[in-house]
């Protein structure tokens, strides 16, 4: 499928998503000698051009925001069209990433959000797992699919602060378990909380502090990390471990019980009379005799 605009004849190679109120395409522009991946949002809504327009007009003078293209309208749709970087799905694999790229991708999304600097209504629109990629550069960057942008809500900063809060709950999933950072449960704790941070850059700044902890702990964090994993696979199978030991002790005490019961009469019944201790002879009924002469017998 081709569409074709004054400045530009895209071709969609992959449909992201269709739905009654938006449209995305994968696409490239024919016009171009070395083509580019770009990504393309058409809103079908009546409603859409009137609330969006005047968003990405503003964004249009912003020079920080590189990844936005341009708008146009076509046949009853609002198109915005983004760049797009091949990659793959920040956390499709992210629990077998260790620690240190998973800091290190921290710290490129928070920067690249400084970077872009763009509308906090179309930044928490991308700020969600789903629409982060790790590129073939192992860089992080924004997958532009604003399907939730179609309720033209606006966000306010706190917005921000949640939707980063949720990625900080993907990347340090386990460090957050074991509560082994202070600077990160801060973090978290003020990112819920909200109105602890104003801009973009408070939030490279707060993340920062997190990144230089972590980091400065890395080597104790991750053997702790065994000992805790550890213990968190024995309260798992906590119950099968007391059943298990339960179940041996059980069988102990019958077996035990069965012995004192049949064996130990065995061994009543089978054991000879002593008659003899020594010089002593023990006779049946009959006092005990001795070789020694008994007082008062002859010499």
């Amino acid at each position: 499928m081709l569409i074709r605009t004054l400045n530009r004849t895209l071709h969609v190679l992959q449909v992201v998503e269709e739905t009654k109120a938006i449209s995305v395409y994968v696409c490239t522009d024919i016009m171009e000698r070395e083509q580019s991946l770009y990504l393309l949002n058409g809103f079908l809504q009546d409603d859409s051009y009137s609330t969006l327009m005047p968003l990405f007009l503003r964004q249009e003078r912003n020079p920080h925001f590189s990844d936005y293209i341009e708008s146009f309208s076509l046949d009853g749709v609002f198109y915005l069209l983004f760049r797009c970087q091949k990659g793959r799905p920040l956390f499709e694999h992210i629990e077998k990433v260790s620690l240190e790229q998973r800091l290190e991708y921290g710290r490129m999304l928070t920067e690249y959000m400084v970077l872009q600097d763009m509308d906090l209504t179309v930044q928490c629109a991308v700020l969600r797992p789903e629409c982060l990629i790790l590129t073939e550069e192992n860089t992080v960057q924004f997958f532009y699919n604003l399907s939730e942008l179609a309720a033209g809500e606006p966000a306010a900063f706190h917005d921000a602060e949640l939707a980063c809060l949720e990625i900080l709950k993907k990347l340090f999933a386990e460090e957050l378990e074991m509560q082994y950072s202070q600077d990160l449960l801060s973090l978290c704790r003020a990112l819920m909380e909200g109105e602890q941070y104003h801009s973009y850059a408070e939030l490279y700044a707060a993340y920062g502090v997190v990144y230089d902890d972590l980091k400065s702990r890395m080597n104790h964090l991750v053997s702790g990390k065994y000992r805790f994993r550890l213990w968190e696979k024995i309260k798992k199978n906590f119950p099968k471990i007391r059943n298990a030991f339960l179940l041996l002790l059980g069988t102990a005490a019958v077996l035990v019980l069965l012995y004192q019961l049949f064996f130990s009469e065995k061994e009543t019944e089978e054991t000879t009379p002593i008659t003899q201790i020594g010089t002593l002879v023990i006779k049946e009924n009959q006092p005990l005799q001795t070789d020694e002469p008994t007082e008062g017998s002859s010499q």
